[in-house]
């Protein structure tokens, strides 16, 4: 099973999403420089092989990630076992 992010840009800044507690292969990790542009969008792919637990995620983008969250952008999302 695999968590698929889907995020979107409509403000007029860049974003990053990192999501923490969460191992996620570099690709979708969330670097500072990973960057979404405004009006584009990024799926981030998550593998769900970890014991259950509540994530959050957040802006990462370098110089942005105050506003960014100020805005709102951040939040908590859970995975869970299917086994």
């Amino acid at each position: 099973m695999v968590l698929i992010v889907s995020t979107s840009s409509r403000c007029a800044g860049v974003f990053s999403i990192t999501n923490g507690r969460l191992i996620a292969r570099a690709p979708f990790d969330g670097w500072a420089e990973d960057v979404t542009e405004p009006n584009s969008y990024k799926d981030y792919y998550y593998p769900n092989g970890q014991n259950a637990r509540t994530l959050w995620y957040h802006d990462h983008a370098i110089d942005h990630t105050a506003e960014n969250a100020y805005m709102g952008q951040a939040g908590k999302n859970s995975n869970q076992n299917f086994t």
